[in-house]
């Protein structure tokens, strides 16, 4: 199992057009391992954020939902870090389910990426490369919002 799924994250890696991947999976079934792991391998940075185990996480981004540059600006506050640094690395948003704002604001933000990108093709853009694991079905609880998302920018895996 975990090689196909690494084969199906080095397929996402690879896609310029994608830049966020939905991992869901129950609790113990090794979403994060297999998250961390890849970044490690493939990667030469990346960031982690548990929703779960960070409270004052969930209190910043519960605020209200972010979208483009108020989304990245709010994540390089959080991790301490130039917003530069946010592009050049692989984020990854763990038990999501514990901030549903965030997950909206991740959406939001994927959406308004691929609609700039659509209307202005000639232009040099790069979008934040992200991971969002869930423990709980977001596709099924978010379905409006993803349904326009996935295939669009954002991969989905099940694990």
């Amino acid at each position: 199992m975990k090689r196909k799924a690494m084969e199906q994250l080095m397929d996402w890696k690879e896609q310029e057009s994608s830049s966020l991947l939905l991992m869901e999976g129950i609790k113990g079934v090794g979403k994060t391992y297999l998250a961390i792991d890849f970044a490690k391998s493939f990667y030469s940075d990346y960031l982690y954020l548990n929703f779960e185990n960070k409270p004052d996480a969930v209190a910043l981004f519960t605020k209200k939902i972010l979208a483009g540059e108020e989304f990245t600006y709010m994540l390089s506050t959080y991790f301490h870090i130039p917003e530069q640094l946010l592009y050049e690395s692989l984020l990854i948003f763990d038990e999501v389910s514990f901030c549903p704002t965030f997950c909206k604001a991740v959406l939001q933000y994927s959406e308004a990426y691929f609609a700039e990108r659509e209307e202005h093709p000639e232009l040099e853009q790069t979008s934040l490369k992200m991971m969002v694991l869930s423990s709980i079905s977001l596709k099924r609880h978010l379905q409006e919002d993803i349904a326009t998302t996935i295939g669009r920018g954002m991969m989905y895996l099940p694990l």
